[in-house]
């Protein structure tokens, strides 16, 4: 076949036609869908599932849209696109009888005819099929795409790779060509220079070919390699090699399959059984990060399987080579503790011993999680709230500095991501985008299953992904050799374990150690001073999701009959605890005598059900452990067990309870106080939010209000709903945006409170509740609540509470395009302003009104027709935005004074205010604004003839704006996509969107914008083919008609421009 389209994924993306690169495809996105489609050529691949595979976070309507827009661009940018894709309504697939050649396709065949001629005993054609192979492997496979789904095929080529290699060797050696077998060597070293094998391979090759000397530099080189990157010395067969090297002898090729043993290096106390392959490649990430390469590691498997002791191997490991090595965890119960598995690293001896080297200013911030600062550094300042996410920039480097002030290498163990807070997460995103050359390695262990359902966990793995920091390591049961083999391990004697221990246990390596402890299939009681811990195998809860084998069930509770009784009731207030416990907390919730508790804390390590921690507090040895002791107590019990615990907390924190109010608050709730475990969870949610851990703030609230129905109806029930719910509508506002519908039923279910206990709704709530109906479209209602709250603010003498009030009502009368209102209320809010409450307004309501109503004035100004005014107060505002330290107001102030420069033409300034607040909005949460400035950016960008990159940045902007629940301004901002898209012959598609810009304007009332909404439809119609003339001048008309009844001259003009070019 006559090809005339040649791609190449090899090394580097490639798509040429008539010996030219295809233009068009310098899009990412682009790149990867065509990739996808050719390597999946073989099947017709679903819309359905191309649009969540390249769009997971989008609405499948969205998603949808986007792929039919990306599909678009594609066969715009393929020449004769219809013979290379096949297209219906529900499918796409790249034509495999299509006219192209693929350099993957071209490299698997060679690899397949090299087999079938070694199997015809043919081994000069067989060279020649591996050689060609060779020849078009450039590289790794599209190595700019760091998507999961390209790692199986990118995996599988290098194998058939690497295995062609050996098989030159091999074969060039034997024939005595040994420079072509040096050749294809260098290839596979490069490949993986921490192969010996191959660097054995190598040093014999150049002295079979006369060059000794350059055999024994590279045994020189190996031996620095691996001393750098591992921290070892060469194998014995390796050195034995070079040592025969040295005294003038060549090695046979008799010996190059000899399979060289490690020397002295990282290795496990005792073996880790089926998982060598798992711990070298540990091994290499830790090498990277003692290089300055930041790595995660990610260890995934079911509950059991050994990923603690994976991880734990290394931890001990490195502790012993003098590195600093932290462990932590995150539970399931006790509640959420924000920040938890970092301040449990942060008191690990390696880290607490560099506090007094910080400086005081980091130390106030570390003080938020470990208030024993305020104790150790008396003159320390108490840190305030973090009342903005924003602020939370200034703590997270904080605890960078804590963590990185030594540059020396450090591993952090984060047990159970499945149940990391979302802080924690966020803050872990943070430190890998800003240190990504910190000698630092983090290990965490995830089950993959429970993990799935942790929004913040999957974005962190996400990011670390597309950004190669990370290594994926998945475990599986154990063959039935290695169940057979741990399981003579554990037995540590000359017995044979039998060997249904495989099918009885599946090949969980937990199970296979908990039979043998019971003397499960051996008859007998071993000695469990002989045998490992269980700690070293795994530390993880064990979910009602997967239920333990009943057998396994069995045997752990049989494990707990030979307990004395005492001890018994030691372990279920251990289980209740629900997680690490101190002696302390033992002694005032058992109310036994201290002698008695040491008694049985040493029963249960002799029988290995707890284990002792670093920190000098105890833990079960496994949570499976756990979770069996909780079953097989009363429910009388617990609750009893709970009331203690709580009681204990109390005593032990009362200098501090704050810190400890979520874990208060569980075990109330656990205990059945309901009123006592409502007050703690409010307490608990208020202090979430002064760290802005708002997700467990809503968290808290929600379970509290939950709790609310064990309590009698009446006013004292409904007044406390209120304050929980108005607490729920502050931290919702933070967590999702004014748009999100659980702010306006929160909002409303208060008002409803309020009206059956005849008292007056909270002002921030109702201030809030306004700007939220806003959003949604609800202008004249947002108008009508701005002015009760500005009648409250008068009666009440509030001056706070006025600005604000000022604040609303001049953005709902703007969107009616009444501006002389408008006007009046915003220089009212500034005249009132007191810059020493500035402080207050951020705190209660985010922002400082001052510069935003000063910007907003400023459009005002503008579109009333005084240019001069507008520009002046327009950089007043964004100079005095600048001075205010305060990310939200800066971001506001710059996004509107980019869309005035937008709307006077000011296409430079447009682009610098809108890529710097795009450069500081995605890090501070801001996804209203960085929706407005991607629009805005990309129109300006097309306007300036950068269309492909201005239409995908519009397209971005718009999908942004629609997740963000922000609706009152789409009609403006998606007409603005309409008429760069009409400018490219999009017409259908520009003419729907205008359409919906049109129907939603008139549907909500806004008229600000309408003028340029109508110009620009206008315009639509002029770009359609043939031009529709009476449509366009009806449009044009209008939109002249719209700014004169407004009173808005300079978009007037603008319409009568257009208008009058087509009369």
């Amino acid at each position: 076949m006559n090809s005339n389209l040649q791609i190449r994924l090899f090394g580097a993306f490639h798509v040429i036609c008539e010996n030219k690169p295809v233009p068009g495809l310098h899009s990412m996105r682009l790149q990867t869908l065509l990739v996808y489609l050719v390597l999946n050529r073989g099947s017709p691949q679903s819309r359905q599932h191309l649009s969540f595979c390249f769009w997971p976070d989008s609405t499948e309507a969205q998603a949808r849209t986007n792929l039919r827009q990306l599909l678009h661009r594609l066969r715009k940018a393929i020449p004769d696109n219809d013979r290379f894709l096949l297209l219906d309504k529900q499918t796409v697939q790249w034509n495999p009888e299509s006219p192209f050649t693929l350099d993957v396709a071209d490299f698997e065949h060679a690899i397949d005819q090299a087999k079938k001629l070694a199997d015809q005993h043919d081994p000069a054609a067989m060279a020649r099929s591996f050689e060609k192979a060779a020849e078009l492997y450039r590289g790794d496979l599209f190595p700019e795409c760091y998507e999961a789904w390209i790692e199986p095929f990118r995996t599988a080529l290098k194998k058939k790779y690497t295995a062609a290699l050996q098989k030159l060797i091999e074969y060039f050696e034997n024939n005595r060509r040994y420079q072509k077998a040096i050749n294809y060597a260098e290839r596979l070293l490069n490949c993986d220079n921490l192969q010996e094998k191959t660097w054995e391979d190598l040093m014999r090759l150049h002295a079979l070919n006369g060059d000794r000397s350059k055999a024994l530099r590279l045994y020189k080189e190996c031996e620095e390699v691996l001393q750098q990157e591992l921290a070892v010395e060469p194998a014995p067969e390796l050195q034995k090699t070079a040592e025969r090297l040295a005294d003038g002898e060549i090695p046979g090729g008799d010996e190059s399959d000899k399979e060289p043993k490690t020397g002295k290096q990282l290795s496990p106390d005792w073996d880790l059984v089926g998982r060598k392959h798992e711990w070298k490649t540990l091994l290499h990430n830790w090498k990277q990060a003692l290089n300055g390469a930041c790595r995660f590691v990610c260890i995934s498997g079911e509950p059991g399987i050994g990923k603690s002791r994976l991880g734990l191997e290394l931890l001990h490991n490195v502790r012993r080579q003098g590195y600093t090595a932290a462990y932590s965890r995150s539970y399931e119960t006790a509640g959420m503790l924000s920040y938890g598995p970092v301040a449990g690293w942060l008191r690990e001896e390696g880290f607490y011993k560099l506090w007094p080297r910080l400086d005081p200013v980091w130390l106030k911030e570390l003080a938020r999680l470990l208030p024993e600062l305020l104790v150790t550094f008396p003159e320390l300042p108490h840190p305030g709230p973090l009342s903005e996410k924003w602020q939370r920039r200034h703590f997270f480097e904080a605890l960078a500095k804590a963590f990185l002030s030594e540059d020396k290498p450090k591993l952090l163990f984060l047990d159970d991501l499945q149940w990391c807070d979302r802080e924690t997460l966020e803050w872990l995103a943070y430190l890998f985008h800003v240190e990504e050359s910190a000698k630092l390695m983090v290990i965490g262990t995830l089950r993959p299953m429970e993990g799935a359902a942790n929004e913040s966990l999957q974005n962190l793995l996400t990011e670390l992904r597309s950004a190669g920091s990370m290594t994926e390591i998945n475990l599986d049961g154990l063959v039935e050799s290695e169940s057979l083999e741990l399981a003579a391990q554990v037995i540590g004697s000359d017995m044979n374990p039998n060997p249904h221990i495989f099918r009885e246990s599946e090949g969980n390596p937990l199970f296979v150690v908990e039979m043998i402890r019971q003397g499960y299939f051996r008859g007998v009681e071993s000695g469990f001073e002989k045998q490992k811990p269980l700690a070293d195998l795994d530390s993880e809860h064990y979910s009602e999701s997967m239920p333990l084998p009943p057998k396994v069930n069995a045997i752990i509770s049989a494990r707990f009959e030979q307990l004395t009784e005492k001890t018994r009731e030691l372990m279920w207030l251990a289980a209740a605890i629900g997680r690490e416990f101190r002696f302390d907390i033992l002694v005032y919730a058992s109310g036994l005598e201290e002698p008695v508790i040491i008694r049985s804390l040493e029963e249960l390590l002799h029988h290995h059900i707890i284990k002792e921690l670093r920190s000098g507090g105890y833990d079960f040895s496994h949570d499976k452990l756990r979770e069996v002791a909780a079953r097989t107590m009363t429910n009388t019990r617990k609750r009893y067990l709970h009331k203690q615990i709580a009681g204990a907390i109390d005593a032990l924190h009362s200098h501090n309870l704050n810190a400890v109010s979520s874990r208060l608050a569980f075990h109330y709730d656990r205990a059945g106080m309901v009123e006592k475990a409502i007050a703690w969870y409010q307490t608990a949610s208020e202090h979430a939010r002064e760290i802005y851990a708002n997700e467990e703030s809503e968290m808290l609230l929600k379970r509290a209000v939950e709790m609310l129905n064990e309590l009698p109806e009446g006013d004292e029930r409904n007044r406390l709903e209120r304050d929980l719910q108005t607490g729920l509508v502050l931290t919702l506002f933070h967590i999702k945006g004014y748009g999100a519908d659980e702010v306006l039923e929160a909002c409303d279910r208060i008002f409803s409170l309020s009206e059956n206990l005849n008292e007056r709704s909270p002002f921030p709530v109702k201030r809030i509740y306004a700007i939220s109906i806003l959003v949604h479209g609800r202008i004249e209602e947002s108008v009508q609540i701005g002015r009760e709250l500005y009648d409250q603010a008068i009666s009440t003498g509030d001056n706070i509470e006025r600005v604000e009030a000022c604040y609303v009502l001049g953005v709902t009368l703007s969107r009616q395009a009444r501006f002389a209102e408008a006007k009046k209320f915003f220089q009212e809010g500034l005249d009132l302003y007191n810059p020493g409450d500035q402080q207050e307004h951020i705190l209660r309501f985010g922002q400082d009104p001052s510069v935003v109503c000063m910007v907003r004035l400023a459009m005002a100004e503008w579109l009333a027709g005084d240019n001069e005014k507008s520009q002046k107060l327009g950089d007043e505002a964004l100079q005095q935005a600048t001075k205010i330290d305060h990310p939200y107001t800066l971001n506001y102030v710059k996004t509107h004074f980019a869309w005035l420069c937008n709307l006077s033409h000011d296409v430079n300034a447009t682009i610098k205010l809108s890529e710097e607040v795009l450069a500081t909005s995605s890090d501070h949460s801001f996804p209203d604004f960085m929706s407005i400035c991607e629009i805005l950016n990309g129109y300006s960008q097309h306007r300036l003839g950068f269309k492909e990159k201005g239409i995908n940045g519009m397209l971005e902007g718009l999908r942004l704006l629609d997740l963000a629940e922000i609706g009152i301004d789409r009609p403006y901002f998606s007409s603005l996509v309409a008429d760069a898209l009409s400018d490219q012959g999009e017409w259908e598609e520009a003419m729907a969107i205008s359409n919906r810009a049109v129907k939603e304007s008139e549907e909500t009332g806004y008229q600000w914008m309408l003028p340029e909404i109508y110009r620009i439809r206008g315009n639509i119609y002029l770009r359609k083919s043939p031009p529709d003339l009476v449509n366009a001048q009806k449009k044009l008309r209008k939109a002249v008609s719209k700014a004169r009844n407004h009173k808005m001259p300079f978009l007037e003009q603008r319409a009568r421009a257009n208008l009058k070019n087509i009369q």
